[in-house]
């Protein structure tokens, strides 16, 4: 999954953003971020639940 390797790099928001926008997937990728940041309390119905994300960071050895 792309987006734990955006973490696991450490890859700015704004870099981020700006390859979400070039590829048409802005929302979820914002989606994503919040998920991210707020640790499971801002989740959508088009985001993981937070311990799905857990377990997938876990999977590819991702620290979140």
């Amino acid at each position: 999954m792309e987006f734990f390797l955006v973490v696991q790099e450490e890859l700015s928001d704004d870099d981020f953003q700006d390859s979400a926008s070039y590829y048409g997937i802005e929302d979820i990728v914002t989606e994503l971020i919040e998920l991210l940041r707020s640790e499971g309390e801002t989740a959508s119905d088009n985001t993981p639940r937070w311990e799905e994300f857990e377990t997938l960071a876990s999977e590819y050895e991702v620290a979140l």
